[in-house]
């Protein structure tokens, strides 16, 4: 079982489009490496993939990965889905825009695990609907709590289990869920955007091997600072990382990741003191690109 992180940055990307503050300015001089919008692959030892979230870079992300890329080296009419299938957290676009991509190709109806409403979502939108009513997408609904074994595209099992969670966010689009990937020896869990940490989460990820938890704002009022723009963090839906160090640093398991930042994010940069405020901790940032095998 392998784990690649090949998205670490917020629904923005890094740098952001329309963004000049220190951290995009120094990505742009290239002191600092662009990154993708979060997403995780996680590739089984028969070789399925399954991406974490659909990112709008999915295309880019899918052809980062080897086994991807092998997959198509081997195909005998050159067509064949490079992804077995996606587990989504939530509707934001940074989590679903990648879905589209798989309109390009041909029909694979490629399994979409997802909340209900996530499903009716895409299923009732004018950019998803015709991808589902065309077979390129197969929402399959998953449910709070229960294991579900995840299929590939072709129809076989998985060496690879899910279990969600519902966690508080922002419900502006659907509702959002934390996710637990697992197999007979190893297991993960994502959870880019949450509210808050509560007991209920805390026993969901006890039995982790690797976390992946929210890492959006390390500061409140960190768009204030930075942009001046009047939302915090807990308004945006989001518990900035200055409120996770305490209680994450105890939660015992082994490998403990912040994830999704955004660009204004200090941890963005590893000379500052909140970069280093993370590993005091005994935390890490993830960062595109970071591969953990098991």
């Amino acid at each position: 079982m392998k784990i690649i992180v090949v998205g670490s940055a917020q629904d923005g990307g890094f740098p952001q489009y329309d963004c000049n503050c220190l951290n995009c300015s120094l990505c742009r001089k290239g002191l600092l490496k662009p990154l993708y919008r979060s997403s995780i692959a996680v590739i089984d030892d028969d070789n399925h993939v399954i991406f974490l979230d659909a990112s709008p870079d999915m295309r880019l992300q899918m052809a980062s990965i080897d086994v991807c890329r092998e997959k198509l080296n081997r195909s005998m009419n050159n067509r064949v889905s490079p992804i077995d299938a996606i587990v989504v957290t939530h509707a934001h676009w940074g989590h679903i825009g990648g879905l589209a991509e798989l309109g390009a190709g041909i029909p694979y109806k490629v399994p979409v695990y997802c909340s209900s409403l996530v499903s009716k979502m895409i299923s009732k939108s004018r950019i998803y609907g015709h991808l589902v009513e065309a077979g390129y997408l197969k929402p399959q609904i998953f449910e709070s709590r229960k294991e579900i074994p995840i299929y590939s595209w072709r129809g076989e099992p998985t060496m690879l289990k899910l279990k969600v969670l519902k966690v508080k966010h922002r419900e502006d689009f659907t509702d959002t869920f934390g996710l637990k990937i697992y197999s007979s020896s190893f297991s993960v869990a994502y959870i880019p955007d949450i509210a808050f940490f509560n007991i209920e989460i805390e026993e969901f990820i006890s039995d982790v091997d690797v976390l992946f938890f929210e890492g959006t704002f390390y500061y409140n009022n960190e768009l204030e600072i930075v942009s001046g723009i009047h939302k915090t963090s807990y308004d945006l839906g989001h518990i900035p990382i200055v409120d996770s160090l305490n209680f994450l640093s105890k939660v015992e398991i082994p490998q403990k990741y912040y994830i999704h930042f955004n660009h204004t994010n200090p941890v963005l940069r590893k000379s500052s003191e909140e970069f280093k405020s993370i590993l005091r901790f005994k935390l890490k940032a993830a960062y595109d690109g970071l591969t953990i095998n098991v």
